[in-house]
């Protein structure tokens, strides 16, 4: 083991490197992040860090699933305190789950959602949070031709806010107007739907 590795045990160098490499996007954007970069900011040579990613991709795609995973765990806890709630409420809900975990983590947000390459894998990880959806557009009544697309549309309605917000040409607007847009976006979508809430916020 190199010497600038010791004070490391296994693992830990792996997950500051992807600390690390959150810190690099927040600073600017994901194309700051490289593995010289990252090995030079946790004290280790570019050969340590290649043993553990091959390649910037790899080390921002496992970024981008972690911050994935963790999004989704953020949206299955709102839905699960709301299950008995009428679709168009629980819509509401995953619509306001998802926009704020965005403004409140725009680092790990942009980290997920933004500049990263596609991987084979992508169709996978977004499976969970597409069901949830499609489960939830299949309840509408009456029953909507296409639930996927629907699901799609619920997501589009909460991820067009939250990208604007935090990384697009929003994110100086005060936070009051953004929620105050996401609200808007969401009676139009359930308004489109034949839906409504029952409580809002």
């Amino acid at each position: 083991m190199e010497e600038s590795e010791r004070h490391y045990h296994h693992g830990d160098l792996h997950n500051e490197m992807i600390r690390v490499g959150l810190a690099l996007i927040a600073e600017g954007g994901t194309k700051a992040v490289g593995l010289r970069e990252v090995a030079r900011r946790v004290d280790v040579s570019p050969s340590a860090a290649y043993r553990h990613f091959d390649s910037k991709a790899d080390l921002l795609e496992e970024i981008r699933k972690r911050v994935l995973q963790d999004l989704f765990a953020h949206l299955e806890a709102a839905l699960n305190k709301h299950q008995d709630e009428p679709v168009g409420d629980r819509i509401a809900i995953i619509c306001r789950a998802y926009f704020r975990y965005a403004v409140e983590n725009p680092t790990q947000f942009q980290a997920a959602v933004y500049e990263f390459p596609i991987s084979d894998d992508r169709e996978t990880v977004s499976e969970r949070p597409l069901r949830i959806l499609k489960e939830m557009a299949m309840q509408i009544h009456p029953p909507v031709d296409d639930p996927v697309q629907v699901s799609l549309a619920v997501w589009a309605a909460a991820h067009g806010p939250a990208t604007l917000s935090t990384f697009g040409s929003l994110r100086e607007m005060p936070l009051e107007k953004k929620w105050a847009l996401l609200e808007t976006t969401i009676d139009i979508l359930l308004k489109g739907l034949g839906l409504s809430q029952t409580t809002r916020g």
